[in-house]
């Protein structure tokens, strides 16, 4: 008996997905038609050369440096650009669908040959997200391989900020020895920190107001700050605590104590750590 087709949703089984793939190199679809038929689901795949003939199907595959013409008497639910490097890049920004539901697969490249195709996981989540967005579900959650590199560029500087403060005021919670401490006290760390005031830690993201500001405006750097951070903070709120208590200190124009420092420059380490940035 042959393997059951894969069901589009674990529950109703009703919507068999259909697959089209169309890239001009021969090796890179068999890789990706093998791991769809793994799973029992049917794949129609075209050279970029051959521009396949009108038809309708729930995913188009196709890699994003062939050419778009072949694609056009396509119709489709869900469209995936793959290939590349796993990096934004100039080609696929001017090229890519303007039509909702347009993705690139961001994970990693898939070559004719070796690693580099769709896992059995990855599979799954794509039909299922196709399946959804064919049952007109709402708030549908992209899957992660779909999905743009995270941008953790504000907490990384913010980080480094944290680290020269520290560096200036409290040393040895970074754990300077001596020498390169007295470097940084020769240098005036110190006196150009609290001369710099709040654009210490503002200059630098293009938030602060022009200089003579009035505290109201400082605030009000400081909360854009904390957006742009949220922005890019995944945890749980809870877990941003160190952070927000910082900026609301740097907002409120108030003498920071190295203490809250040290626990936002935790923190924000932990959560890059963690997210493969350090």
């Amino acid at each position: 008996m042959g393997k059951k087709p894969f069901s589009a949703s674990s529950t109703d089984g009703l919507h068999m997905i259909k697959i089209s793939i169309v890239d001009s190199s021969a090796a890179r679809r068999k890789k990706l038609v093998q791991g769809f038929r793994n799973k029992s689901i049917a794949v129609n795949e075209y050279h970029s050369r051959a521009h396949p003939e009108s038809h309708t199907t729930d995913i188009l595959m196709v890699h994003y440096e062939d050419d778009m013409a072949a694609i056009l008497n396509i119709s489709r639910s869900v469209v995936v650009y793959y290939g590349g490097a796993g990096e934004p890049d100039g080609r696929w920004d001017s090229r890519r669908d303007q039509r909702p539901y347009c993705h690139r697969f961001w994970s990693r490249p898939i070559y004719p040959t070796g690693s580099g195709s769709l896992t059995d996981d990855e599979i799954s989540e794509l039909v299922l997200y196709a399946s959804a967005i064919m049952r007109g579900e709402a708030n549908i959650k992209v899957p992660a391989f779909l999905q743009p590199p995270p941008d953790y560029s504000t907490l990384i500087a913010l980080s480094i900020l944290c680290q020269g403060y520290l560096a200036a005021f409290a040393p040895s919670e970074l754990g300077l020895d001596a020498a390169l401490n007295k470097l940084i006290k020769e240098a005036g760390a110190e006196a150009n920190i609290i001369k710099a005031g709040a654009g210490w830690w503002l200059d630098l993201f293009g938030v602060i107001p022009e200089s003579g500001s009035d505290n109201d405006k400082i605030l009000e750097a400081a909360n854009r700050l904390l957006a742009l951070v949220k922005n890019e903070w995944t945890w749980s709120e809870v877990q941003l605590k160190p952070v927000i208590k910082l900026l609301s200190l740097i907002g409120e124009h108030s003498r920071i104590d190295e203490t809250v420092v040290k626990s936002a420059f935790d923190k924000i380490s932990e959560f890059l750590r963690k997210s493969g940035e350090l």
